[in-house]
Parts: C-alpha cells; sequence; structure tokens
C-alpha cells in the first residue's frame, strides 16, 4: 500500500505546473497571496501584514488561506478570504515554507497545463540552507525571503532569483507605546521583562532556558524584578515544561504564559515590558523584536542573524555570543558540523542587561531611537514600494 500511495505522490508532482519564468513579471490574470492566515505563528503574522498593505494595489489580490488544509487554524482571520480562482494565468505569492510548497500548489490546483507566475516566500534561521529545501524551488519562478540573512544562505545554492522583501512592521493605532518621559518614580519602579518562544519554532533555537538563566543572572539581589515567559505549544514539548514549572516553582519572579493570544492581546503583553529579551541563538528576521521596537520599547536580544538587519548598538542592546555547532535536543533542526548559530555570553550579557535596567534614561532613548527606525526602515512606504517592485519584476 505505501508504494502504491508513493507512486501516486510522484506522480502528482509531476503533474504540478511549471511555473513561468521570474522576468517575464506580472502576467494575465489574478494576483493571489495564499498563506497561513489563520494562525497566530511568525509566518501567520507576516502573511497578514504583507496583505494589509497590498490591500490597496491595482490588481487587488486575492487572499487564499492554507491554515485548514495545515491543521493551523488557531486564530480568527484577520482579512477577508477567498477561494483559489481557476485563471489559466496570474501571479501566486506563496507564504509557506518549503516543505509545504509541494502540497500547497497540489491543494490549490496549480496543476498542469496551468501557466502562472510562482513567487515564494520563506523564512529560515541557519547560515547553511536545508538541502532537502532546494528541489522544491523547481516549482517556484523567484523566491522572497524576509533579511538579507536569509537571501545571502540561499543565493549561492539556486539558480532562481532571491530577493529581500522585509516585512510590514507597524504598530495597531489601538496600542498604547513605550513613554518618551523618564517616570517620576522610577528609583521604585520594578524592572519587567519578557521573553516568547514558539515550541514549534525550537526552544533550543530560541535558547529559551538561556533567556530565564541570563535573568535570575543579571537580578540575582532584585526580588522586585519581572520575568514573563510567554510560550505558545508548550504541550507538545514536556520535558521544557517540567524545566520551566520547575523555574516557576523555585523563582516567584518568573510567570509563564503558554496560550495562543489574540492580535490585540499580542500587542498589548508587548506594549506592558520594559524591555524585551531574547537570547536567541538564531533568527530569520526576529519579527517579535522589530515590533517591540515599533512600540519604543528597548529591545535587549543576541547580537546575530536575521536580526542583525534592524538591530544597531544604538536602538538595541547587543548581546555577546560565540558560534557553535548548530545542536537542537527538539530536532526541528537537523545538528551539522558546518551549520552554526549563536551561544550568548551568559555572565556579560547578564552585566548588560542589568545596566540598562537600572539607566531608564538611556533606555528610553534607545527606544525612541528604535521606533524611528523600525519606521523607517520597515514603514508602509518603503515596504508598499519594494512590494511594487517586485510584483511588476523591476529589478
Amino acid at each position: 500500500m505505501e508504494l502504491i500511495y508513493g507512486a501516486q505522490r510522484r506522480i502528482n508532482r509531476r503533474l504540478i505546473a511549471r511555473p513561468v519564468n521570474a522576468s517575464k513579471g506580472p502576467l494575465p490574470g489574478p494576483l493571489v497571496y495564499a498563506g497561513m492566515f489563520q494562525t497566530a505563528s511568525g509566518i501567520g503574522q507576516a502573511a497578514n501584514a504583507c496583505v494589509d498593505l497590498l490591500a490597496e494595489e491595482s490588481p487587488t489580490p486575492l487572499i487564499v488561506d492554507l491554515s485548514a488544509a495545515f491543521n493551523q487554524i488557531d486564530v480568527a482571520p484577520l482579512v477577508q478570504l477567498s477561494p483559489m480562482p481557476k485563471a489559466r494565468s496570474g501571479t501566486l505569492i506563496l507564504h509557506v515554507n518549503a516543505p509545504e510548497v509541494e502540497p500547497a500548489l497540489q491543494i490549490l490546483g496549480m496543476m498542469w497545463p496551468r501557466r502562472w507566475r510562482v513567487i515564494g516566500y520563506w523564512a529560515w534561521e541557519l547560515d547553511i540552507a536545508p538541502q532537502k529545501w532546494l528541489p522544491v524551488t523547481r516549482h517556484l519562478s523567484e523566491l522572497w525571503t524576509p533579511s538579507p540573512f536569509i537571501t545571502d544562505t540561499f543565493s549561492p545554492c539556486l539558480s532562481i532569483p532571491v530577493h529581500t522583501v522585509p516585512h510590514y512592521v507597524s504598530v495597531p493605532p489601538f496600542v498604547s507605546r513605550g513613554p518618551s518621559i523618564v517616570p517620576s518614580n522610577v528609583a521604585h519602579h520594578p524592572i519587567s521583562c519578557l521573553v516568547m518562544a514558539d515550541g514549534r519554532s525550537s526552544f533550543e533555537r530560541k535558547n529559551l532556558i538561556g533567556a530565564i538563566l541570563l535573568f535570575q543572572k543579571a537580578f540575582e539581589d532584585d526580588p522586585a524584578a519581572r520575568l514573563v515567559v510567554k510560550t505558545r505549544n508548550l504541550a507538545e514539548f514536556p520535558d521544557i515544561g517540567i524545566t520551566l514549572n520547575t523555574f516557576l516553582r523555585n523563582d516567584h519572579r518568573i510567570s509563564l504564559i503558554d496560550e495562543t493570544l489574540s492580535s490585540a492581546d499580542r500587542w498589548k503583553l508587548l506594549a506592558e515590558a520594559d524591555i524585551l529579551l531574547s537570547a536567541h541563538r538564531s533568527e530569520g528576521f526576529g519579527l517579535h523584536l522589530a515590533e517591540a521596537m515599533a512600540l519604543g520599547k528597548c529591545v535587549v536580544a543576541t547580537g546575530w542573524s536575521g536580526n542583525m538587519s534592524f538591530m544597531t548598538s544604538e536602538n538595541s542592546v547587543l548581546l555577546p555570543y560565540r558560534r557553535v555547532p548548530v545542536d537542537d535536543q527538539f530536532g526541528i533542526y537537523t545538528s551539522t558540523s558546518i551549520a552554526t548559530w549563536a551561544d550568548i555570553d551568559i555572565p556579560a550579557s547578564a552585566r548588560l542587561l542589568r545596566e540598562i535596567a537600572c539607566d531608564a534614561v538611556r533606555r528610553i532613548a534607545i527606544g525612541k531611537q528604535a521606533a524611528k527606525d523600525i519606521a523607517t526602515k520597515f514603514g508602509e512606504d518603503q515596504i508598499t514600494r519594494t512590494l511594487r517592485a517586485r510584483i511588476q519584476g523591476n529589478t
């Protein structure tokens, strides 16, 4: 039976329509943006933000949701969804990662003899491209990535064009931003740090335990300091759950939120923190870091990988690190002797975290610069121009 299913999968793969060369630009027919519009994962948040900008473009894109097909519905849609059109040609922006490309194209009915320009939009977090992803690009006209870090990883490996198309980062109007003045009671204000991680994105890559140890080292003599640990999908990783519960029992300053929040509640959580802390080993982009910076928050994060396309020593606090071979105990990222990621220097990082926590004037100045830089780099005008140029196929 498995042989029969395997043969059928191979046949279906061969019947997927060949993509039209990227140099031809937009084809006659609709513009379709397909992705995970009903999931709270980073890839879902990024897709929702992108289509907000495209809503005013001509032609207006049809938004096709793939969340149900991949069993990833956990939030209500924020945009008007449409069925996949049956047009013979058009342009498809497929905002899913490589493992989902072939099943997504089949679900969307992108089979021979259709002739569409197919744009993949991928995220990846390591400095070496996964070899099993590369053959999937035969179904794509071109590839978009959200950061130069990812573009530089894939470009040498592929024969199709690879372009950087950053995420659109905008603070919703209902969210209050960070303070613009130093509070009068700053000496008595307990510092509040926030750490965020999704288990399906690898707790090891996010270095969740490292962030908690960093907090404890920085504030070992400060009973008023607070750390909120925000996770998703913790139940799928019981070992890390046991470790986190041990921290919670032994340190009353640490609290845990393990649930999928609405977009409004997630932004509220970011707005309530004094510092967003990330001891990550690697980020493809770091959307939550950029969002916190857009709010005017002080972000303290590892000074390496995709987040370095928007983080500097003037708009954030960069943690020192050393590069080490990838070793993911959760198996989401395969260990190799080539790929590397960051291992932060906890004692040195703790000193930096403690210093910025005790210096409200500098912390607020960093947040103001962060908000300005994110608005300039990832604001509506800049990203709209980038999207428009890429959809038109301009160099």
